[in-house]
């Protein structure tokens, strides 16, 4: 009978007792066995190293189990490697944001996936809509408008402002809410206020700070 293929131990390096959990392959191939360790460090020392795919372990209990797949990718991810996921839930769980990631069934898998010339149609469906630069999904894909975006099957989160920033919706739970506006993230994304950052777009509190004047 075949042996049973088991997961090699970290022999090599100290590492921090950090619990950001990861699941490694020696290939990208979903069908080879995945050997999940406590973190990044972990599986490095048992051998995965660049010739690897390590993905992060979602981290959030409470996922629906509906399968939607998504493929997703950090811009400070190696161009090649990409993480899939049943759902977008789960991706959150693991660190990514919307724009990181693409819905298999609309986009195809990140290695299928090309940025598409915008058809005439669309053009002619959103001419007249207010027109606002976007990149959406990880591939950065350029849009013009809201528009433009949605009619190309885009999601709305999927997509940033060309500076990083993300979009905001109107939320009226925001309506006469402190007005200290605030700076969120590396981008330093500038909203009205808090409220509008987190319900509107999406930030955590930690992610921003008062703006001064």
């Amino acid at each position: 009978s075949k042996a049973v293929e088991t997961c090699p131990m970290n022999q090599k390096q100290p590492c921090p007792k950090l619990l950001e959990s990861v699941t490694c392959r020696k290939d990208a191939n979903p069908q080879d066995k995945s050997c999940q360790y406590d973190n990044l460090c972990e599986a490095e020392g048992a051998g995965f190293g660049d010739d690897a795919t390590c993905c992060r372990v979602n981290n959030l209990k409470r996922c629906p189990s509906r399968k939607r797949p998504v493929e997703c990718r950090k811009d400070s991810e190696d161009q090649h490697k990409s993480c899939q996921y049943d759902n977008f839930c789960k991706a959150r769980g693991a660190g990514y944001q919307k724009n990181e990631c693409i819905l298999v069934r609309k986009h195809g898998t990140m290695k299928e996936h090309e940025c598409e010339e915008i058809p005439q149609f669309t053009q002619a469906a959103c001419e007249g809509i207010e027109k606002t630069d976007l990149v959406c999904g990880p591939k950065k894909c350029e849009m013009d408008s809201v528009c433009t975006a949605r009619n190309m099957k885009w999601n709305r989160k999927q997509c940033t402002q060309k500076d990083g920033c993300r979009l905001s919706r109107i939320n009226h739970r925001c309506t006469g809410k402190d007005k200290t506006p605030v700076l969120c993230s590396e981008s330093r994304c500038e909203y009205s206020n808090q409220c509008v950052a987190s319900r509107g777009a999406g930030y955590k509190r930690t992610e921003c700070v008062p703006k001064s004047e």
